[in-house]
């Protein structure tokens, strides 16, 4: 229900939007300011923008309108509008539906993820440039976070999903079932299809039992400093467990890293 309330809110925003200038107009502008984001950092080896587009990422933009209402929301309440582009190498340039010309890869990264102030243009570089949390956190110091010691987890998961990445994010483990499915799938991809199943399984054999029942879904406790979520994350064959600082004004850390199998 507040969901769906949240998705209605993103729409009066943008409506709002509306009346101020034509909305496309004011879309191709906040996409035209993400494409340049990518292009300044790729200045060197990015030869046009034609290479590029931006797409949206509405469910990040209710995330964060979510972040700023008050759990019992109401009508009128001021919300600063950030929109999230997911800026991609399109690797071809088509005029008159015509190839005209190519790209080849621009970097170690296949996307990027920007976020946009709408109402002033100001950029936040977030996953995919050199320091995500550094502009997750300069994002955060633009919006005003309400109750986080209500969604400390929430607001953690959203800055690892919007630093680190959506597959990031799939692979926190909260059980030994879903370390199997993020497991298997990890090793179906990332191995020949004949020695995939093999590999895993001796992989799987040889984690200590009850490190697998000691898997659990990601919690938080209080700290001097705000909270510290801790949660466990698999990653190519490594189980770890990490713990995140964040403040009451929703900042954020790189989390801490502990390696817990295989040891060596």
């Amino acid at each position: 229900m507040l969901r769906a309330m949240f998705s209605v809110s993103a729409s009066c925003l943008l409506a709002a939007l509306c009346l101020i200038q034509p909305c496309e107009d004011h879309e191709t502008e906040l996409k035209a300011a993400a494409i340049k984001a990518v292009r300044d950092k790729l200045a060197k080896t990015l030869e046009g923008q034609e290479f590029l587009r931006a797409i949206p990422r509405d469910d990040l933009d209710q995330e964060f309108i979510h972040f700023q209402v008050p759990p019992a929301a109401r009508v009128g309440q001021r919300v600063r509008p950030i929109r999230f582009f997911e800026v991609v190498p399109t690797g071809y340039f088509l005029r008159d539906e015509t190839i005209e010309s190519q790209a080849v890869q621009v970097d170690s990264y296949d996307s990027w993820l920007i976020a946009i102030d709408s109402s002033s243009l100001q950029v936040f570089p977030l996953r995919g440039f050199e320091n995500p949390i550094e502009g997750f956190n300069r994002l955060m110091r633009q919006v005003e976070v309400r109750n986080v010691n209500e969604r400390v987890v929430e607001m953690a998961s959203t800055c690892l999903q919007v630093t680190k990445g959506d597959d990031y994010v799939r692979s926190i483990v909260p059980d030994e079932m879903w370390l199997q499915v993020v497991a298997i799938s990890d090793f179906r991809v990332r191995l020949p299809k004949r020695k995939s199943l093999s590999s895993y399984a001796v992989w799987w054999a040889q984690i200590p039992r009850q490190l697998r029942k000691s898997l659990t879904p990601p919690s938080y406790k209080q700290s001097a400093k705000g909270f510290e979520v801790s949660y466990f994350h698999y990653q190519e064959g490594r189980i770890t467990k990490q713990i995140m600082a964040v403040s009451e004004s929703g900042f954020c850390s790189d989390p801490v890293i502990a390696i817990l199998y295989p040891l060596s």
